[in-house]
């Protein structure tokens, strides 16, 4: 008596379902292959169709992979081989919605739409580009000499000289941490 496919997805799940309650973990495919008395590769194909499915959950091991059930009534979905759409279809389907996807682009193009943020950061951005924005000081000229520093490369006081100046406005902050030791000093 042959099987039709979706039996075959039936009596894999009871077999499962059976497995996890009479052994408390989940069953790995040899498991399900030996108590319905199937060959290995139709127990893989149709498990791997459940998970692909959300039937299953595959769960990795060390060794194999194991599967629990995770949503039974998504059983009712799964196409049989002969439902599924062939390589051609398949491929034609994803180059239509594509098309639909680049159409629907140029369209959103053609009518102007702009998103209110996007035109907000484009006219902030034209502002910079303008000279608009505030000029910051490039960090790969700090350690040059600059202009008027005395040259004494034997002791490197043009580098210190530069240094100083670059970090002229970035004082040493107090630690807050250290505030508190000096607060507890201070009370007792």
């Amino acid at each position: 008596m042959s099987l039709s496919f979706r039996e075959k997805v039936a009596r894999l799940l009871e077999h499962v379902r059976t497995f996890e309650q009479a052994d408390g973990r989940a069953p790995t495919a040899e498991d399900v292959a030996e108590a319905a008395g199937w060959s290995m590769e139709e127990v893989h194909f149709i498990l791997h169709r459940m998970v692909d499915h959300g039937v299953l959950a595959m769960i990795p091991s060390a060794y194999d992979e194991r599967y629990a059930v995770e949503d039974e009534d998504a059983a009712l979905t799964i196409k049989t081989p002969e439902e599924e759409p062939t390589f051609r279809e398949a491929d034609a389907d994803r180059a239509a919605r594509t098309e639909e996807s680049h159409s629907n682009i140029g369209k959103r193009f053609q009518s102007g739409f702009v998103d209110e943020d996007k035109q907000k950061l484009f006219a902030d951005m034209q502002s910079r580009l303008a000279g608009g924005g505030e000029k910051k000081p490039n960090p790969s000229t700090a350690l040059r000499p600059r202009q008027g520093a005395r040259r004494d490369a034997g002791k490197g006081r043009y580098v210190r000289q530069t240094l100083r100046g670059a970090f002229r406005q970035e004082r040493k902050k107090p630690n807050p941490l250290d505030m508190i030791g000096k607060k507890k000093k201070d009370n007792e």
